[in-house]
């Protein structure tokens, strides 16, 4: 995918039409079906993300299995990560690192596995304060106040 989207006209598509559908209209892309075709890949990568965890966690597909928190782990690895690759990859790593020592963590110590979770609201908690920090600074350099 980042060959695709760094290294063809079909990527500086979809990425001008992320940044900007106004402008990206004006030069001439087709920005409806930019944006299906992003959700279409988005699709795509969910479901083979999906089917993977299915088969390779219970060996079998079931409807009634449910994954639940996936979505919001993903949602919290690519907020640490940046959305880049390298990012995302090391907070995956951050992230299944110590979704797997509470386990563990549990077990030996006796302390109680939720407070991983405290520690991951934490972490989401610091770093969207970061982005909220840095746009209030930005504005507020603008406006001059």
């Amino acid at each position: 995918m980042w060959f695709i989207l760094w290294r063809t006209t079909t990527g500086f598509e979809l990425r001008a039409v992320g940044f900007n559908q106004h402008s990206s209209r004006y030069s001439g892309m087709n920005v409806q079906r930019n944006i299906t075709l992003s959700m279409v890949i988005a699709g795509s990568f969910a479901g083979v993300a999906g089917s993977m965890e299915g088969l390779g966690t219970y060996g079998y597909m079931n409807i009634m299995s449910g994954f639940t928190g996936v979505g919001f782990d993903g949602i919290a690895v690519a907020l640490l990560g940046a959305n880049t690759a390298i990012g995302v990859f090391l907070s995956s790593f951050l992230f299944g690192g110590l979704q797997i020592g509470a386990l563990t963590m549990q077990s030996q110590a006796g302390i109680p596995a939720e407070l991983i979770d405290i520690i991951i609201a934490l972490i989401i908690f610091f770093v969207a304060s970061s982005y909220l920090i840095y746009w209030i600074i930005n504005r507020v350099k603008k406006e001059g106040i």
